[in-house]
């Protein structure tokens, strides 16, 4: 009794838990798995010689020398850029808003525009970053003289490199101001790789305003843009080198090769064979062999390329592809495996990817690029009508619409979900890449067109009277064979 008691006063000690990260455990399996793991901040991480390296690694697998690589990055700039970005003018004057538009487009064409934002798409994602800079172009057959320049990476770098850097304010040739914004931009007038002249470490300083900077930030604190091919990197290699061994094995399989060899003891059975008739020598075409007794001669047997080679292949490209956001059927250019549900489930994932990655062009590029042709375009006098505050100019951008599997499915499902008052006829012009008001020009031009020419005034009447003819046709083969199985039935 006593003893229970003694038990009952004793402090009640909460039970440990022995508990732990394993990925934090460092032991004899799992140390090499880690070794190059570091905890440098974003900048000290990416310094210039690392990207260096993957810059120029990068452009090897995926610009230079593998067509999937290739393939991939001109995918994701042909599905994010397309033909080019459209300007949409909101203002209360739509004659205003075609002026603007119409001009706008004119000089986005004399400027190539479009073909610079795809090349921009690409640099971004093999190079880690891209720069447009602004500059006059008086070639350019508008009254708008305003160009950008595309610039590589390699030229923003810092012009003094001996003197100690602090990277809060200064990285890789960005001068940053105390809050982290860019006041200028240090570009090599020539670039670090060119061999046709004298490399020197002349530079110009350019504005911030003047500079359009694209790159991916994954890190805070980073402040260059790091190959988005970089994770991929290491893949490259091992796909190239089992297709090259695999192509080999195959190739020695299907020479004429025979090997002779015996199934005897070395010491007995078929007549002895000197060193000398060991050696290689050609076979002529159409001819007969002799061997001694006791010794056969056999092809070598074609190994590969083995079941499993289009699988491995598959395997590889699915990952590589992964770290871009592109499904395995645009990465190989094959969709043979697909059907239209894994198909559009595939491609959801990659248009929400592209649609994130418009909406980073437009905020970064396109807005700073906009205002600064309406900065210009309203200093020459009559080219423009007078906006008072240009800067609250109500606009939007309009990209190249998704292609569709089945346009039949996604038309009625169109149809349906506006019937039920869930989609509107702005957002589903919108999906098609343009604006309500260009789609109903189009389709009034359309209609005009039509009536000049003879033409029914709406191309849907003529599906719409087949499909009623279609109707009328199946209801008079119902009545036709209701009423025969009535008169066998008399019968």
């Amino acid at each position: 009794m006593l003893n229970w008691l003694k038990k009952l006063r004793r402090p009640y000690s909460k039970p440990q838990i022995a508990a732990r990260w394993d990925g934090a455990q460092t032991t004899t399996n799992n140390v090499n798995s880690w070794l190059y793991a570091d905890n440098m901040s974003a900048t000290a991480a990416a310094n210039e010689e690392v990207l260096r390296t993957l810059r120029a690694r990068s452009r090897y697998e995926f610009q230079e020398n593998n067509s999937y690589g290739k393939g991939m990055v001109l995918a994701l700039a042909n599905f994010t850029i397309g033909t080019g970005p459209r300007l949409e003018i909101n203002l209360p004057d739509s004659a205003v808003d075609e002026i603007i538009e119409a001009e706008f487009a004119r000089w986005m064409k004399a400027t190539r525009l479009a073909e610079k934002l795809r090349t921009s798409r690409i640099a971004k994602a093999v190079d880690g970053d891209v720069f447009l800079v602004q500059s006059n172009n008086s070639k350019l057959p508008t009254p708008v003289q305003l160009d950008y320049r595309l610039i590589e990476a390699e030229q923003c770098s810092t012009p003094d490199q001996h003197q100690e850097i602090d990277e809060r304010f200064e990285v890789d040739g960005i001068r940053f101001d105390l809050a982290g914004n860019p006041i200028f931009y240090n570009f090599l007038k020539h670039h670090p790789g060119a061999e046709s002249i004298d490399f020197t470490d002349d530079y110009m300083s350019v504005p911030s305003e003047k500079v359009v900077h694209l790159f991916r930030q994954d890190r805070p604190g980073q402040r260059r843009g790091i190959p988005e091919t970089a994770p991929a990197l290491p893949l490259m290699p091992i796909l190239r080198r089992y297709t090259l061994a695999t192509l080999e094995a195959a190739t020695s399989a299907a020479y004429w090769m025979a090997i002779i060899h015996t199934d005897a003891p070395a010491d007995a059975g078929p007549a002895q064979i000197q060193d000398g008739d060991f050696a290689a020598f050609d076979l002529a075409r159409n001819a007969a062999m002799s061997l001694p007794e006791g010794w056969k001669a056999s092809q070598m047997k074609p190994e590969h390329p083995t079941t499993t080679y289009g699988d491995f292949k598959k395997e590889i490209l699915e990952e590589i592809a992964r770290c871009l956001e592109i499904p395995f059927n645009i990465a190989s250019g094959n969709s043979s495996d697909y059907n239209f549900a894994s198909g559009r489930l595939d491609w959801q994932s990659f248009f929400r990817a592209i649609e994130v990655e418009r909406t980073y062009y437009e905020k970064t590029a396109l807005e700073p690029i906009f205002y600064a042709w309406l900065d210009e375009a309203l200093l020459i006098p009559g080219y423009l009508p007078p906006l008072g505050d240009f800067r609250d100019v109500p606009h939007a951008w309009h990209w190249d619409g998704f292609p569709v599997v089945d346009p039949t499915k996604e038309a009625n499902a169109a149809v349906s979900l506006h019937a039920a008052g869930l989609l509107d006829e702005d957002a589903y012009w919108q999906e098609k890449g343009l604006s309500v008001e260009e789609a109903h020009r189009r389709m009034a031009r359309a209609k005009e067109s039509r009536e000049a020419n003879g033409l029914n005034a709406s191309p849907q009447s003529e599906p719409q009277q087949q499909e009623a003819d279609n109707e009328e046709e199946a209801q008079e083969s119902e009545e036709t064979s209701t009423s025969q199985s009535a008169s066998g039935e008399s019968n």
